[in-house]
């Protein structure tokens, strides 16, 4: 709520004017709002800014993930490279992922979520776990 001035105010009585904002926790493709209902009891001038802000678009489609290869480090000249993991895939499924294509990590990988993103369109994020390899070529 804003003043006569323009200054910032909590008292609603001596409030001239009043802004609302609405944002979203998911990332959306199109815009938030495509219409705005006004209930107005009073001689008050009402304006809805249709400069709006659109969302970043959402994630979609897939990733893959570089695993160590021969020589233990991901700039190896033969890393392991996952098939293309479905951005929807759970912690499980990741872990599968890597046991699949890491071929000396084979069941020594734990994958856990890391619950950084409210939706997956937002993004993703896991922890990994490497406790060790199975061989050594």
């Amino acid at each position: 709520m804003y003043d006569v001035n323009g200054t910032e105010t909590t008292s609603s009585s001596a409030a001239t004017q009043s802004v609302y904002y609405v944002k979203l926790t998911k990332l959306i493709t199109g815009v938030s709002s495509a219409n705005m209902a006004v209930i107005k009891d009073t001689k008050a001038t009402i304006t809805i800014d249709q400069a709006l802000q659109t969302s970043d678009a959402p994630l979609k489609g897939s990733y893959r993930i570089v695993c160590p290869g021969p020589e233990g480090n991901a700039e190896s000249t033969d890393p392991y490279t996952t098939n293309d993991i479905p951005l929807s895939t759970s912690s499980y499924w990741v872990s599968w992922y890597l046991f699949k294509n890491c071929t000396d990590s084979w069941y020594n990988i734990d994958v856990w979520t890391a619950n950084t993103y409210s939706y997956k369109e937002n993004g993703v994020a896991f922890y990994a776990r490497f406790i060790g390899t199975n061989g050594v070529k």
